[in-house]
């Protein structure tokens, strides 16, 4: 953390109703020197900084603003327990009550106010509709309290992007769009400008970070606005069974040319497209052709539960995306509370008496190899 020595000597000296060439004379240095000191272009030399403190009758802790550096690393520290709670080690709830504690102390702090929000706002633990609606709501309230008061510009944008999320869910699209409209273009974000400005291997490191942050959103916009299984998202209905079968096997494929066999954003986002074919060919009649892809998704399953636990961090090996980044199915992540490997969950979601889709195959003994196999990594 910087010491805050610039903020804190203009307003000491502003509540003392002196000029900076006032000061310069009663401490014996130049105007210009405490011109640059109020700037930040500079600090006093340490010799010099008790004499300033004692001038202003001050200790010399507040004048370099160490309470503040100190609450900022406090701050921190709940912060990043909190996403240690929240996202790796599947306590959500505690997560989120460890958030409001520190904000009995922080009442102000946007960074924890921005962290309250986003945990509300995916916090898998709570599905029952009252809680939903309730954290949404709240959720809604803390990201227009972020954007009425604080200047911090990273801490506002996400916000923002909190806040569409949080409206549309509480029934306010109107409201959503208005807000998602000003959230930056595709063309004005950092994954588009930062690797054009750097050099050597940063510049690399960039780039592939940046190629796989554009393909999970293409994932993203295909499943929730072409696809949409779920039905939230207003999409769905664009495409026919047999075209939404098409789009998700090119989707596949461009995951084959991104990413190597086995990676783990390859892995994920490949289990959901073929289940997917799946379910549209049991749709459709065609028993073989959901098997086979059924078959696909416990070939997945079980690549992904072969990958090694490095905390919650993967790296990839591809040549277009070799970087580090946070698994989204790591064994103990905010969505697998359980700690279970994806063999043990899709294996699960198989087995499952509530869902009927699977009843025209579920006797075919294609279906019980699968479980068997799924089984044998089910962990």
């Amino acid at each position: 953390m910087n010491i805050n020595i610039a903020g804190n000597l203009k307003r000491l000296r502003k509540q003392r109703e002196i000029t900076q060439e006032d000061l310069a004379d009663f401490i014996g240095v130049s105007f210009q020197a405490v011109s640059k000191w109020e700037r930040g272009d500079t600090y006093p030399d340490i010799t010099i900084v008790p004499a300033i403190a004692n001038f202003f009758d001050v200790t010399v802790d507040e004048l370099i603003g160490m309470n503040e550096i100190k609450n900022a690393v406090k701050i921190e520290e709940i912060m990043q327990e909190a996403e240690s709670m929240y996202r790796g080690g599947g306590k959500g709830n505690e997560a989120i009550e460890l958030i409001r504690e520190a904000l009995k102390t922080y009442p102000n702090d946007y960074g924890l106010l921005a962290k309250l929000a986003d945990f509300l706002s995916w916090n898998y633990y709570l599905r029952d509709e009252e809680t939903y609606k309730k954290n949404n709501a709240e959720a809604v309230k803390i990201c227009e309290r972020i954007l009425k008061f604080c200047t911090d510009t990273e801490i506002r944008k996400g916000v923002q992007l909190t806040l569409c999320l949080n409206l549309y869910r509480s029934g306010e699209r109107e409201k959503a769009v208005e807000h998602a409209k000003k959230l930056p273009h595709i063309h004005e974000t950092r994954e588009r400008w930062l690797p054009e400005f750097l050099r050597g291997r940063e510049q690399l490191e960039e780039t592939q970070k940046a190629i796989g942050d554009y393909v999970y959103g293409l994932y993203q916009q295909i499943w929730l606005n072409i696809l949409n299984p779920g039905g939230e998202y207003g999409g769905g209905t664009h495409y026919t069974t047999e075209e939404k079968i098409k789009i998700c096997q090119k989707m596949i494929d461009i995951n084959k040319i991104i990413f190597e066999s086995g990676e783990e954003s390859m892995a994920f986002m490949d289990i959901e497209y073929y289940f997917f074919i799946e379910h549209c060919n049991l749709k459709l009649g065609n028993t073989d052709e959901a098997i086979a892809a059924l078959e696909k998704v416990a070939e997945q399953a079980i690549a992904q539960s072969k990958l090694p636990e490095m905390g919650g961090i993967f790296e990839y090996k591809s040549l277009l995306a070799n970087t580090r980044t946070r698994t989204m199915h790591s064994k103990v992540s905010g969505s697998n509370p359980e700690g279970k490997n994806m063999a043990y969950i899709i294996k699960r979601v198989l087995e499952s008496k509530k869902d009927t889709r699977y009843s025209a195959i579920k006797d075919d003994k294609r279906f019980q190899k699968i479980l068997d196999r799924l089984g044998e990594y089910a962990d």
